[in-house]
């Protein structure tokens, strides 16, 4: 019989963000290269020799400055909903939850809820500085802040833990 893990979880601001920015790291990434893109469009816009250029770029300017708006809204909606809303979805999120890691797989209570997925279940594991995801859906993953376990030790060992159970399922 194995060590049993039971962890208490209130995520805070900070671990909901770094969850969500997680999720859209690819378009933050072609949001920064966008911009830099857009910076020499204007610079362009401005400083070419040839007049009529200047005046196509700044056509192109007007376009891409719509497209990096659109592109950067997402990061900007999920800061509002996180930081500034104090209501809704990232309320759950960081509603305290009570995760037990047995051979059996892992068993969340919250709020009065309970559920239960089998390590068959989990996906994929990604430790992300101080947070694991524990992925059970593409989108959906169970998130387990290193502060709730305490010193580097016992995070190392919690880790190990649950790698080989997903290892042995799999």
């Amino acid at each position: 019989m194995s060590e049993d893990y039971e962890v208490e979880v209130a995520l805070t601001r900070s671990e909901v963000a770094r969850y969500n920015f997680y999720h859209i790291r690819w378009l933050i990434i072609l949001d920064i290269i966008g911009l830099g893109i857009f910076l020499y469009i204007v610079y362009t816009s401005f400083f070419h020799p040839d007049p009529e250029t200047r005046e196509l770029f700044r056509t192109i300017s007007i376009w891409a400055a719509i497209a990096l708006a659109i592109g950067l809204s997402q990061p900007f909606i999920i800061i509002l909903q996180i930081y500034l809303s104090g209501a809704g979805k990232s309320d759950s999120l960081m509603a305290k939850r009570i995760y037990r890691f047995s051979d059996f797989g892992i068993h969340i209570s919250s709020m009065g809820k309970r559920a239960q997925k089998k390590w068959a279940d989990v996906r994929e594991i990604k430790n992300i500085g101080n947070i694991l995801l524990i992925f059970t859906s593409p989108k959906l993953a169970y998130v387990i802040p290193r502060r709730c376990l305490g010193s580097k030790r016992e995070w190392d060992r919690f880790i190990r833990f649950i790698f080989e159970r997903v290892k042995r399922e799999k």
